[in-house]
């Protein structure tokens, strides 16, 4: 199984991994995303905390073209969300992987999410 950057499609080594809390307005023409809580927001404007896996990885392979190198810091370097990788194995193998990378931060998720039976 393999985990992988949508953008190229090469595989990844995640490096670390935390839950980090996110703040979603939602107003009638747009959504804005704050790493904080808004000071302000609009009248019409309503807010949510999410709570989204943010990791950084480096790449696991050389691409053909040699435009990516294998040891390389994927995204420049830079923490991103979830919204960029993907798994052969799908969520399971990605949450399998985050877990084992910050044991902490997945018993916060067990404990806000509780599995469905």
């Amino acid at each position: 199984m393999a985990i992988y950057t949508y953008a190229t499609a090469t595989r990844i080594n995640l490096i670390t991994a935390r839950l980090a809390d996110v703040w979603r307005e939602d107003t009638p023409r747009k959504i804005k995303l704050h790493s904080r809580r808004p000071l302000k927001i609009g009248k019409l404007s309503k807010l949510m905390l999410l709570h989204v896996w943010h990791i950084r990885a480096t790449f696991a392979e050389t691409s053909s073209d040699g435009s990516i190198k294998f040891g390389e810091p994927a995204f420049g370097g830079d923490e991103r969300s979830m919204n960029y990788i993907g798994a052969d194995g799908g969520w399971p193998e990605l949450k399998e992987a985050l877990y084992r990378l910050n044991p902490v931060d997945g018993a916060k998720e067990e404990r806000l999410f509780p599995p469905q039976r």
